[in-house]
């Protein structure tokens, strides 16, 4: 007998995800955070903090999942939306007149090995990406909202390419990809 019941995402990579989006830093944790290295936005699966994790060599422990949602927090892009690629089904932000945004993290805390690192597993989609410097809008632990310059890849190649479709990183764990 076949299971109708939709996947379950494991309460483990919930409670992972939750604290990431939750993490919200002071305005001099803000000002410490960015001054090293510029932070990077992103809005695809360096967005689960087991993933960024891995990639910033941080351990594949609990430990280390804690410690890479502590180098995020949420934000968002403005005037631009994400599609996915056909080819691969991966995201990807494309720049747009219309006052569209897209949910992500702002990646921060980075040394230039961990920017090195975030460059590395993006390297498939440069070809068809530009690393381009945008602001983002964060929200400050005293509920202020601030804008911050940070990195992100921007669709660069045939719109034909992409498909009309969105992605969750909520879907994206269901999928058991993540």
């Amino acid at each position: 007998m076949t299971s109708t019941r939709p996947p379950r995402i494991p309460p483990e990579d919930l409670r992972l995800y939750s604290l990431a989006l939750n993490n919200k830093w002071t305005k001099k944790e803000l000002y410490h955070n960015i001054t090293t290295e510029t932070p990077f936005f992103v809005y695809d699966s360096l967005m689960l903090p087991w993933v960024l994790a891995v990639v910033l060599n941080l351990g594949m422990t609990t430990a280390g999942f804690e410690e890479a949602a502590k180098h995020t927090t949420r934000a968002t892009l403005r005037r631009h939306f994400r599609v996915t690629i056909g080819v691969d089904q991966t995201p990807t932000v494309v720049k747009s007149r219309s006052e569209v945004a897209v949910d992500g993290m702002l990646v921060a805390r980075l040394t230039p090995e961990m920017a090195v690192r975030i460059d590395e597993y993006t390297a498939s989609g440069q070809l068809r990406k530009s690393l381009q410097e945008v602001e983002v809008e964060i929200e400050s632990s005293e509920g202020d909202m601030m804008l911050v310059c940070a990195y992100v890849y921007v669709w660069n190649a045939d719109m034909r390419l992409l498909e009309a479709k969105g992605w969750t990183p909520l879907e994206y764990m269901k999928s058991g990809a993540a």
